[in-house]
């Protein structure tokens, strides 16, 4: 199926024209659910899902952060042959494990994603494009404590946007469910490895970085971390520093680091 460029996509009123176009083609003539390919990769779509909507018009999500991403991984891998890991915490779809699934070296790849519906697309995913054995998944959320906690699904189109803190909005979420925490610490068993991480978490990633702070100090590791609002930089820098890790790139609200050497 076709999609358009966000270059031509951004063509003042023929990008609009196009966008339109598209869309309609899809709520007029393709159920809610349905199966294409992008970025090379088999997918389940959501047509409700604002994700899923970006992928389905533009071919590509996030593709300067993935890229940045990718960059960042072939530069340590040339510093020292060690073990590698990468963990995709908050992984909605699982776009971020399956791109990175076609790097060679790594030994490990772990998603983790405690929305139920974002989990069962992750799930399906993984399996049209044979990599339900290359990928592990964990159903869980990641944070600085182990136990249970509300969750929230966000109700208008963004199961992007599902978090644990509702941050006073919650009447633009689903009724909350009970899902496991854990932390980064406890459930993974890394040293002197070469670890890669991306955090997309709506505002809980400061507790995922204090639940991480042994890896951080035992292995060398890459963290883009998305970060809302300055205050939430800021917090995420602070913890990172204070593990010896440093800011080195920004590519919008995505924030990389790595360790200092």
């Amino acid at each position: 199926m076709f999609y358009f460029s966000r270059r031509l996509s951004s063509i003042p009123v023929l990008g609009i024209i196009l966008q339109k176009l598209l869309r309609g083609y899809f709520n007029n003539f393709r159920p809610r659910y349905f199966v294409e390919t992008r970025s090379g990769l088999t997918l389940l779509f959501d047509q409700r899902n604002i994700v899923d909507r970006n992928l389905l018009v533009y071919g590509e999500w996030e593709k300067d952060q993935i890229a940045t991403l990718r960059d960042l991984i072939r530069l340590q891998r040339e510093k020292a042959a060690k073990k590698t890991l990468f963990l995709d915490v908050g992984a909605h779809g699982g776009l971020y494990a399956m791109m990175v699934a076609d790097s060679p070296g790594f030994d490990r790849i772990i998603a983790f994603e405690p929305e139920p519906q974002n989990y069962a697309q992750l799930r399906a995913n993984l399996f049209m494009n044979k990599l339900t054995r290359r990928i592990e998944t964990r159903e869980f959320a990641v944070s600085d404590q182990c136990g249970t906690v509300s969750f929230y699904a966000h109700a208008l189109g963004n199961r992007g946007a599902s978090r644990i803190d509702p941050q006073g909005q919650e009447a633009d979420f689903e009724p909350a469910v009970v899902v496991q925490t854990k932390t980064l610490d406890s459930c993974i068993e890394a040293c002197d490895w070469q670890i890669a991480l991306k955090i997309d978490v709506e505002g809980h990633e400061r507790a995922v970085l204090r639940g991480m702070s042994r890896l951080l100090r035992e292995n060398d590791c890459i963290l883009q971390v998305e970060a809302l609002d300055v205050d939430a930089l800021e917090e995420a820098t602070a913890i990172l520093k204070a593990e010896n890790y440093r800011l080195v790139q920004r590519v919008a609200n995505d924030y990389f680091f790595t360790v200092n050497t």
